[in-house]
């Protein structure tokens, strides 16, 4: 099942690429998801080096931040997305704060506050503009459904809850195949004027 997930993964990266060489625009997102193919080659091909993995699927969501906030009509939107950042550092600050005095210093912990809040802010974000991008909102939500299921299958690492991990595994999986190929399709919806 790992291989077939990580073909997947692979097949919407070459799907974008396509699509961005064709119809010339999409960068950020094609380069979001050649970044997630190599985040899973550590997570799921290897299934070690987790914080490596992590540190990708940050890059990953800072990318899908610069297809989010760019705006569309008059290709001004370095201010605002500056702003995003600072409030986003902020935020990811005070978790791992949290985090390092609830539970103890981990890096794997520290990288997932850092995700987990980029990754939130463009859900919010995202949802502001729903209409205009939908196809890429819906494949958002969709990997956001597929990362709460990998955080369950990991929260026995650090709690004592006892979980179903065949069943949040093929939740994961039904999440994240699709939501993959939904972002890689959504590259190829024209914006009103061309978007990197």
């Amino acid at each position: 099942m790992y291989i077939f997930i990580f073909i997947i993964v692979c097949i919407s990266f070459i799907l974008s690429l396509a699509f961005a060489i064709v119809l010339k625009y999409n960068y950020l997102t094609t380069a979001a998801l050649f970044f997630t193919v190599i985040a899973d080659i550590f997570l799921i091909l290897l299934g070690r080096y987790f914080a490596i993995g992590l540190i990708f699927f940050n890059i990953v969501q800072i990318l899908y931040a610069g297809r989010i906030f760019r705006n569309r009509d008059d290709k001004k939107y370095f201010k605002p997305l500056i702003s995003q950042i600072a409030l986003r550092t902020v935020t990811a600050i005070v978790a791992i704060i949290i985090i390092t005095l609830v539970l103890e210093f981990d890096w794997v912990l520290i990288l997932v506050a850092v995700y987990a809040t980029n990754f939130s802010f463009n859900l919010i974000f995202l949802g502001m503009r729903f209409k205009r991008d939908a196809m890429f909102g819906v494949g958002l939500v969709l990997f956001a459904f597929c990362d709460i299921f990998v955080g369950l299958l990991n929260l026995s690492d650090y709690t004592d809850i006892t979980i179903n991990r065949s069943v949040i595994f093929a939740l994961m999986a039904i999440c994240y195949i699709p939501s993959q190929i939904i972002i890689a399709i959504s590259t190829a919806h024209k914006q009103p004027s061309p978007q990197l």
